[in-house]
């Protein structure tokens, strides 16, 4: 659907609309290897591509997606370098958060208090802390790993690599440091949305 189309369709009154292209970008970094979205909206929407992403998956599941790729871009803008790692960040909390974002009880709840961020602010704040530990285990990563064949790259090249996401998996695994804090406010956070359900 064309922006126009939306808006006769009374798209204006809401707050913010969902692009194709954002939903395809935020999608495919969740659910398949980032080095894909690195190579442009226009490689999403390929066919073997873009099957994975729009593969039937419920609305819901989308927007919930939609709303942590909003959050997590919010906050690579704090550092140059985040920026480029933004997609392996998000697909590095989508793989801890998946289970419990997929159970109807926490999803619901959390697409709500996403929608209402000012009123839950503080029910965030575990949420806001996840994503920075997030961000600083990957500037760790691409500080650790940026000399490739003797040459150090640029972090806009790096987080370009092929299967870079499961390297970050793997170290978030096994550095305790930012592991344990990203488990322990992601654990924070659904006692949050537990509550404001009350």
């Amino acid at each position: 659907m064309s922006k126009s189309e939306a808006t006769r369709f009374g798209a204006e009154k809401y707050a913010f609309r969902v692009t194709k292209d954002d939903l395809a970008r935020a999608v495919a970094a969740c659910t398949i290897d980032p080095y894909e979205v690195r190579l442009g909206k226009d490689r999403l929407f390929e066919d073997d591509v873009y099957s994975k992403i729009f593969n039937g998956r419920k609305a819901s599941e989308y927007l919930t997606i939609y709303w942590l790729y909003r959050h997590v871009t919010y906050w690579s803008k704090k550092d140059k370098r985040s920026v480029y790692a933004k997609w392996h960040v998000l697909n590095l909390l989508w793989r801890l958060m998946e289970q419990d974002l997929k159970k109807n009880a926490y999803r619901d709840q959390f697409r709500k208090i996403m929608e209402r961020q000012k009123k839950y602010a503080m029910e965030l704040q575990p949420f806001d802390q996840m994503i920075k530990n997030a961000f600083q285990l990957a500037i760790l990563f691409y500080r650790r790993n940026k000399k490739i064949g003797g040459k150090s790259q640029e972090a806009r090249d790096f987080f370009k690599h092929v299967n870079l996401s499961k390297q970050l998996n793997k170290m978030f695994e096994e550095t305790p440091k930012y592991g344990e804090k990203i488990e322990k406010n992601f654990k924070q956070l659904l006692l949050h949305i537990d509550k404001t359900k009350e």
